[in-house]
């Protein structure tokens, strides 16, 4: 957790995978299934050590390979 410059809390969470995203749609490792995690991990709350529920507001998503990143691609368009 950190804190923004008007000190509101920002949490962000990170998904590392040891392995290399596929583009299949029925793989574990396809990156249709690691998207509905991600997802998951944005829209579901959790409780903080204090009891306060809270939400990621960015996820971090860590492979061992290289990908590039183009603006609008399909990733960053749904994940925002």
């Amino acid at each position: 957790m950190e804190r923004d410059a008007i000190e509101r809390e920002v949490w962000r969470g990170a998904q590392v995978k040891s392995s290399s995203v596929s583009g299949s749609l029925t793989s574990a490792t396809g990156l249709r299934s690691i998207i509905t995690q991600l997802e998951a991990a944005l829209e579901i709350p959790y409780v903080d050590t204090n009891g306060r529920e809270t939400r990621l507001q960015e996820i971090y998503l860590i492979t061992p390979s290289t990908y590039l990143t183009m603006p609008n691609s399909p990733l960053e368009v749904t994940l925002g």
